[in-house]
């Protein structure tokens, strides 16, 4: 009898063990799973940031694009008006030219005529 007693008592401190370890197993899977909800919130959480992020990212590049096509036009329309601008300096610096010349060629005339008529008052 003693020997079942002790058995028995084994036997219910065995039991108390493998309860005590079934609650600490159960206590450490509840804290997984609060630890995973956790880690899903913190990866739902990363997630909408990354999407806000690469939204973020084509709106700057669909902005870039409108830039660069915006100093693109912008320098054509420079490098139109430099090339008018250069025409009408061309343009002017010809007619400059061409009125120096003429005033030249006018004084030189006169100067001949003048030459003329006093050679023939001379004869």
């Amino acid at each position: 009898m003693k020997h079942l007693e002790s058995e028995h008592y084994f036997t219910v401190e065995k039991i108390k063990q493998c309860a005590r370890l079934i609650q600490e197993c159960r206590n450490e899977s509840a804290i997984d799973q609060r630890h995973k909800a956790q880690l899903q919130h913190k990866i739902g959480v990363l997630i909408n940031e990354r999407n806000e992020l690469l939204q973020k990212l084509e709106q700057l590049t669909i902005k870039y694009d409108q830039t660069v096509r915006e100093i693109t036009q912008d320098r054509q329309l420079i490098t139109l008006h430099n090339k008018r601008q250069s025409n009408l300096v061309t343009a002017k610096i010809v007619f400059t030219l061409l009125e120096q010349l003429q005033r030249q060629r006018k004084t030189q005339a006169l100067d001949e005529m003048k030459s003329y008529c006093t050679f023939d008052l001379k004869c």
